[in-house]
C-alpha cells in the first residue's frame, strides 16, 4: 500500500470501546510499528486510553471511565496491552497514616519488651512522628510517643535552640 492511498479513517480503541478519528500520519507511524493497516486497527489504543494506563491505571478502570454511557462494557485483552508496553502493574496501595501507625511486631525480641522499651528502642536513632514535628514548627507538642522518645532532635517549645 502506498502512502498516497492512505487516508485518514476512523478506528475503535481495544481498551475504551471509542471510535477516534486517526490522522493520515497516525495511521502511517501505525503500520510502520505493526506491519500492516489491519493489524494496526487491531491493536490500536487511544490517547486518553494510553495516558490514563500509563498511570498505573487498570484497564477496566480506564473503561469505566471513557466508556460511553450508551455502550455496554467488554473484555480486555490484557496480553496484548503487556505486548504493547502499555499495561504497568499498580502500585501496591499504601498510605502515608500506615508508616505512622506503630504496632508491636510478635519478633521474639519484642514479646517481652514493653510499649516503653519499644518506643525507645525505635526512635534512637530517627523520630517515630516526622509528620507531627514538621507541622508543628519543630517541636513535638501533640506526639503519642512523647513520653517515651529518646531522639535527638526531641523540642517542647516550638522555635530555635
Amino acid at each position: 500500500m502506498s502512502n498516497t492511498n492512505i487516508k485518514s479513517t476512523n478506528m475503535v480503541c481495544i481498551v475504551s470501546g471509542i471510535q477516534k478519528r486517526v490522522s493520515k500520519n497516525a495511521i502511517l507511524k501505525g503500520i510502520k510499528q505493526f506491519g500492516s493497516l489491519d493489524k494496526f486497527k487491531e491493536f490500536y489504543v487511544s490517547r486518553e486510553a494510553k495516558k490514563l494506563l500509563k498511570q498505573r491505571m487498570q484497564p477496566e478502570q480506564v473503561q469505566q471511565e471513557l466508556l460511553p454511557k450508551d455502550k455496554t462494557p467488554f473484555s480486555i485483552d490484557k496480553g496484548v496491552l503487556v505486548k504493547l508496553k502499555i499495561l504497568k502493574k499498580p502500585k501496591k496501595g499504601f498510605k502515608r497514616e500506615d508508616l505512622f501507625n506503630v504496632k508491636i511486631p510478635n519478633s521474639d525480641r519484642y514479646k517481652s519488651a514493653s510499649f516503653q522499651q519499644y518506643v525507645e528502642s525505635l526512635t534512637e536513632y530517627s523520630c517515630l512522628r516526622p509528620d507531627i514535628f514538621l507541622d508543628n514548627g519543630r517541636c513535638c507538642i501533640g506526639c503519642p510517643y512523647l513520653e517515651f522518645c529518646i531522639c535527638k532532635s526531641k523540642r517542647l517549645k516550638p522555635g530555635r535552640r
